[in-house]
């Protein structure tokens, strides 16, 4: 064609709107609203407390009967060691609050009323199972997304740029027209012809 150079000028404007999409989809990651959480948390926990308050005695009994020697010789050991390791009066007055911490006062297992040692040893478990399970709680929230997805109709040009900025990887869009001409949104031109072209050897006397 002794074509040097071609302007080509498209048109993405007009590409669109030749395009006209009915709408475009696109999806995003996102965590748990803070009241979705807070609600799920506190709906967990009194369950969880409930659970836990019925079990623990029970658990607590059985371990003691079963270990009921190796636990009352320990007991007595720690005690007096404790007494002897500890310094400060503000840590001894909050390791005496724990000690005596007690959930289960009055609670019968098989109409036996447990023992204020084994109350204060199942409010102890209590209290570890319970915090174990609020952090296993709360680190799977905090950690698990939700994925949403969104629609918008007839978008225009300018909600199609912003959200090609910004959700690029997840959004589509798909035409209304199927078939589109180039020549609506292309258009090409010629800048520069060989210089052959601007010769005698192509002009009609030297053709004819």
């Amino acid at each position: 064609l002794f074509v040097e150079e071609w302007i080509n000028s498209t048109s993405f404007e007009q590409y669109y709107h030749e395009c006209s999409p009915n709408q475009c989809d696109y999806t995003y990651e996102e965590r748990f609203s803070v009241s979705y959480i807070i609600t799920t948390i506190a709906g967990i926990i009194g369950g969880l407390s409930v659970a836990l308050k019925i079990l623990v005695p029970i658990c607590v009994t059985s371990i003691r009967r079963i270990f009921h020697y190796c636990y009352s010789n320990n007991d007595q050991t720690n005690e007096e060691e404790n007494n002897q390791q500890t310094y400060f009066t503000s840590i001894i007055q909050i390791r005496n609050k724990l000690q005596q911490m007690n959930f289960y006062r009055q609670v019968q297992i098989n109409n036996d009323i447990l023992p204020i040692k084994q109350q204060r040893s199942a409010t102890r478990f209590y209290i570890i199972l319970f915090v174990i399970s609020f952090g296993i709680i709360l680190i799977f929230l905090n950690l698990d997304t939700q994925i949403t997805l969104v629609t918008i109709s007839s978008p225009s040009l300018s909600t199609f740029e912003g959200l090609d900025k910004k959700y690029s990887s997840t959004l589509t869009c798909s035409c209304s027209n199927i078939a589109i001409s180039y020549s609506s949104f292309i258009s090409i031109s010629v800048s520069t012809y060989h210089q052959i072209c601007s010769t005698d050897f192509v002009s009609l006397n030297f053709i004819t």
